[in-house]
C-alpha cells in the first residue's frame, strides 16, 4: 500500500523528502509556489558523467532541508537558468538562485540554508542614491547593478545568475536591478542607459565601471565584481541631477543672498551719511 502511495505521489510530481522527482521542463512553472522554496537539479539523460553523483549528493541532504526537490532534463529550460549541467537552482517563490560551488551535499545544504531569501535588491529613482551612495562612494560598499527594460528576454534569463552572484558574494558585493522604463527612468538617464537596453554597471568608490554583456555566466559576473572591473571602461559617477524643487530652492537662496548684500550696502551708506552730518 505504501509503495502504491509513493508511486502516486511520484506520478503527480510531488517531491519526496529523500528523493528527486524527475519533472518535465514544461511542468516546472506550475510547481513553483510563491511562498515555497524549491530545489531543481538540471541534468542530462546522457553525456553528463557528473550528473548521477550530483543527484546522489543532493539526495543525501534532502531530509534535513525541508524543501521540495526536482530533477529536470530539458536543454531549453536549463539554458534559461544555468550555464552548464549539472546545475542546482533554488527557487525562492519564483526567484531563481543559481548555485556555484563543489558538487557536494554539505555545500548544497549550506547554499540552501544561507539563501532562503532573494538577495538581489530592486532599486528605483527614489532609493538608488540613498542605498548605493554611488556619487560619494561612502559606506554601503560596492554595487553590481543591472539596468533592464520591460521586455528583455536576456534580462529574464540573467535573473538566476544575478541571484547566484549575490549569494556567492554575500557580505562582499551588493547586487541590484533597476527598471529603466518604469520607476528607474531618471537613474538610467543619469548613467546614459537607454530604456530598452540591458546594461550592467559596477559602482565602487565614486567610479562606475561598464561590464561587457556578451558574457553573462555566473563565473564571469562574479570575477568582474571582485577584481576584473579594473580592466573595464570606467568614469566618475555623474553628479545627482538637479530636481525642479532643488533648482527652485537654489533660486530662492540666491535671491536671499543678493537681498542681504543690498541691505548691507544700504546700511553702510546710511551710516556714512549720518557720520557726515555729525561733522
Amino acid at each position: 500500500m505504501l509503495l502504491l502511495y509513493t508511486v502516486f505521489l511520484w506520478s503527480c510530481g510531488v517531491a519526496l523528502a529523500s528523493d528527486l522527482v524527475v519533472l518535465a521542463g514544461d511542468m516546472l512553472e506550475s510547481h513553483l509556489l510563491e511562498s515555497k522554496t524549491t530545489l531543481v537539479l538540471f541534468t542530462k539523460a546522457s553525456g553528463c558523467s557528473t550528473c548521477p553523483a550530483a543527484a546522489d549528493e543532493l539526495r543525501s541532504v534532502l531530509p534535513s532541508l525541508d524543501v521540495q526537490a526536482y530533477s529536470v532534463q530539458d536543454e531549453k529550460i536549463t539554458a534559461r537558468y544555468a550555464d552548464r549541467v549539472p546545475a542546482l537552482v533554488m527557487f525562492v517563490g519564483h526567484a531563481p538562485v543559481l548555485y556555484e560551488g563543489p558538487l557536494l551535499g554539505d555545500a548544497f545544504a549550506e547554499f540552501v540554508t544561507t539563501n532562503r531569501e532573494p538577495r538581489v535588491v530592486a532599486l528605483n529613482d527614489a532609493s538608488f542614491e540613498h542605498l548605493t551612495q554611488a556619487s560619494t562612494g561612502a559606506t554601503t560598499g560596492d554595487w553590481l547593478v543591472m539596468f533592464h527594460g520591460l521586455s528583455c528576454d536576456r534580462c529574464e534569463a540573467l535573473e538566476s545568475r544575478l541571484q547566484g552572484v549575490a549569494a556567492k558574494l554575500r557580505n562582499r558585493v551588493m547586487v541590484a536591478k533597476v527598471s529603466s522604463e518604469t520607476d528607474g527612468r531618471e537613474t538610467a538617464k543619469r548613467f546614459g542607459v537607454a530604456p530598452t537596453q540591458m546594461t550592467i554597471l559596477f559602482f565602487r568608490q565614486g567610479v562606475v565601471y561598464t561590464y561587457d554583456v556578451s558574457r553573462l555566466d555566473l563565473t564571469s559576473l562574479s570575477a568582474f565584481a571582485v577584481g576584473l572591473y579594473k580592466d573595464a571602461p570606467s568614469r566618475p559617477v555623474p553628479e545627482l541631477p538637479q530636481t525642479p524643487l532643488m533648482l527652485a530652492l537654489q533660486v530662492v537662496a540666491g535671491v536671499a543672498v543678493v537681498a542681504y548684500i543690498l541691505m548691507l550696502i544700504v546700511s553702510k551708506q546710511r551710516e556714512a551719511a549720518q557720520k557726515k552730518k555729525g561733522f
